[in-house]
């Protein structure tokens, strides 16, 4: 089994914060190769095991998004809400220092940092305390949204405004 190395530019700055100004690395298990935020190209994604048959991408794409830039950008690889449900519902969700270590039913794992977001006036919040994550779905100018904090996560809705993280999937 190689081991991943995860880092993207808001990744790595939320680690600097969260662990006092010295770098820490969080190295992902699982059967991919070896990959960062900047070479999507060799990014893999991880088979958890959900009868969906959804693969979720082994690190975060670089920057804040609001749901229109996203879709425009990655398209049908932005995760459902029903996407992140079936995530929520049917694996192991572990804090860490600073994100979740999400377990599926294969065993294989990804981890989703807290990197924050940016609310509607442009301010940047959360870094290492929440993670904020958009889907493709939405309802007028709300977007559902997975939503997490260390002890509590939740599907929920924000207005479309916020720019959040995005992790991708490849679908059956």
């Amino acid at each position: 089994m190689k081991k991943v190395l995860y880092i993207s530019m808001i990744g790595l700055a939320a680690m600097v914060f969260c662990t006092s100004f010295s770098i820490k690395k969080e190295i992902v298990q699982g059967s991919a190769n070896v990959a960062t935020a900047t070479d999507d190209k060799a990014q893999a994604y991880v088979d958890l095991g959900l009868k969906s048959g959804t693969k979720w991408k082994t690190a975060n794409e670089y920057g804040f998004y609001d749901q229109e830039a996203a879709i425009n950008k990655y398209g049908t690889q932005l995760p459902t809400y029903a996407q992140w449900a079936e995530l929520w519902k049917y694996c192991k969700w572990q804090w860490t220092n600073n994100g979740y270590r999400i377990t599926g039913p294969s065993g294989s794992s990804i981890f989703l940092p807290a990197e924050g977001n940016t609310n509607c006036d442009g301010a940047v919040s959360g870094i290492c305390k929440e993670g904020w994550y958009l889907s493709s779905s939405k309802d007028g100018s709300v977007v559902d949204i997975m939503f997490y904090t260390p002890g509590f996560v939740s599907l929920s809705s924000q207005p479309n405004c916020y720019k959040m993280s995005v992790r991708l999937v490849q679908a059956k």
